[in-house]
């Protein structure tokens, strides 16, 4: 990564951070989602990271249970209402 893709990550992220809506993440920060894990069953929590690593966004989702952080790709995410 160079210095001007690195300048541009940057912005990028601090601008997610801030709560906008960045073109590719169909999340912001601190939505509130729900999350279909491996065994099909689901966990209700916030976004509280996102990258670009892969074919698609993977999220952290911080589970409203306490029982820690998910990570999980955007097609096993989906927002609920708060």
């Amino acid at each position: 990564m160079n210095s001007e893709d690195r300048k541009r990550f940057a912005q990028l992220n601090h601008a997610w951070l801030a709560g906008e809506k960045i073109n590719g993440l169909q999340f912001r920060r601190n939505s509130v989602v729900e999350v279909t894990l491996p065994d099909g069953t689901t966990k209700t929590g916030w976004i509280v990271a996102a990258s670009f690593d892969g074919p698609e966004p993977v999220y952290t989702v911080e589970a409203r249970d306490g029982s820690g952080d998910i990570e999980c790709r955007k097609s096993a995410v989906k927002k609920v209402a708060n």
